[in-house]
């Protein structure tokens, strides 16, 4: 086989419709475009709002509703929860937290509440803290530090 002898299989390719060649071709006189009017003629036909005098429907029908912006689930670390880990970890992070299970998704944004006691000093890096959290942190001689979502 040769390149020039390459064909398409039977089927594969439609041929066009050709309009405007006579009566028996099916598509003759008129083309398929009907009698007369806007849609007929050369060049394009109307755009799909338009109402042909009337008031066009984008300005008929009402607006409603909103822009819902979706939350953003956090995963919540309680700084009770930090006492607990081991006291050789004095850097935590999202991925620490991930290797203690202390939180189950690393792609989820981690958030550090106040709930429980924290008597250690660590550095603490998560993407959103209470003011309590941090204050406790603080208190016990740490930092929050925090990361982008």
């Amino acid at each position: 086989m040769k390149v020039h002898e390459l064909k398409s299989n039977s089927g594969a390719r439609r041929s066009s419709i050709r309009r405007g060649r006579g009566r028996a071709s099916g598509k003759g006189v008129r083309c398929g475009k009907g009698q007369t009017g806007q849609n007929s003629r050369a060049g394009h036909g109307h755009k799909l709002w338009m109402g042909g005098g009337e008031v066009s429907l984008i300005r008929r029908v009402p607006r409603f509703g909103f822009n819902h912006v979706p939350k953003v689930a956090y995963q919540i670390v309680n700084t009770g929860q930090l006492q607990s880990l081991d006291e050789g970890i004095n850097e935590i992070t999202p991925e620490i937290l991930l290797e203690n299970r202390v939180i189950r998704k690393a792609s989820l944004p981690v958030k550090l509440l106040a709930e429980g006691e924290l008597k250690r000093k660590v550095k603490i890096s998560v993407h959103k803290a209470s003011v309590a959290a941090r204050e406790k942190v603080q208190a016990a001689g740490g930092t929050v530090e925090l990361l982008e979502l």
